[in-house]
């Protein structure tokens, strides 16, 4: 399992939402774009693909589209 998956699963349950099938702006200009994020309360937890971020059980998952 990946450090990403953990830190996600470590989050107070209840608190986290992935969004996916978005197109969202990193700021990394090694990877500028991503299609899914991680969100606690105010706070960006993950940036990826829906592949990185879409394996964390018991977590909702809102579609962008």
């Amino acid at each position: 399992m990946s450090l990403l998956l953990l830190a996600l699963m470590a989050a107070r349950p209840g608190t986290v939402s992935v969004y996916v099938n978005g197109r969202i702006w990193t700021g990394d200009p090694a990877r500028p774009e991503a299609t899914a994020i991680a969100i606690s309360g105010d706070r960006v937890l993950a940036v990826g693909t829906e592949d990185d971020l879409g394996a964390v059980p018991d977590v909702p998952r809102i579609d962008l589209k």
